[in-house]
């Protein structure tokens, strides 16, 4: 495994920003904060609130990797894999991008987005969520879209972790503390992350929903 942050190194919040709606007239808020576990190994907690009231349902929270001019080569790999030391049950958003960002204007609307939704187990105990590149979806302001090239592995720019409202579906305090992401070799087999049924079966309820034309606010 390639680690890009976190354990056997330790996590540096400066790597991270955040990228809220408050873009957007918003009132969620997010954290990336640095932590230690019992035996003092390095953890990041991705917290805050997530606010739906003040844009009529919408919202939503992440935290975008802040290295400026830095681009990651991950041709070698097949996919990615969140190593989460704790969570809530809430459904989340890992994105990456493949296009520099206009650092001069802080510009978030500029680029496409590719993206992948899971839902971590409720627990306190360590759990891997395996991700293939062919999985992630590209999206432009969380609208998907039709015909778009995919992920340049080559060249990714930017990792994001993200918690959305997923219209009104989900929102207040939330949490996810991870040990490490990394990066998973061509020759190493994924590891299997299965949503409950339940929750399966509401998220994909929301799909349809959004598959028959509602607006979307967030990013």
């Amino acid at each position: 495994m390639l680690v890009l942050f976190g354990q056997p190194e330790n996590w540096h919040e400066q790597d991270f920003r955040a990228v809220d709606d408050r873009v957007r007239g918003g009132s969620s808020i997010s954290h990336l904060t640095e932590e230690k576990d019992s035996d003092g190994k390095s953890r990041a907690k991705f917290w805050g609130t997530l606010d739906t009231k003040t844009l009529g349902g919408a919202g939503f929270c992440s935290q975008a990797t802040n290295i400026k001019d830095r681009t990651w080569n991950l041709k070698e790999f097949k996919g990615i894999e969140l190593d989460i030391a704790k969570s809530d049950s809430y459904k989340y958003t890992f994105i990456i991008k493949d296009c520099h960002q206009d650092w001069e204007t802080s510009d978030e609307k500029s680029s496409l987005s590719y993206e992948y939704d899971f839902t971590p187990i409720y627990s306190k105990e360590d759990q891997v969520v395996s991700i293939p590149f062919s999985e992630f979806k590209p999206t432009y302001r969380g609208r998907p879209v039709e015909g778009a090239p995919e992920l340049d592995v080559s060249k990714i720019t930017q990792f994001s972790i993200m918690i959305r409202s997923f219209f009104n579906s989900q929102s207040g305090d939330y949490e996810l503390v991870l040990n490490s992401i990394r990066a998973i070799p061509k020759n190493v087999p994924f590891t299997t992350h299965k949503m409950s049924n339940e929750k399966q079966r509401l998220f994909d309820d929301y799909e349809k929903e959004i598959a028959g034309g509602s607006w979307c606010i967030c990013q």
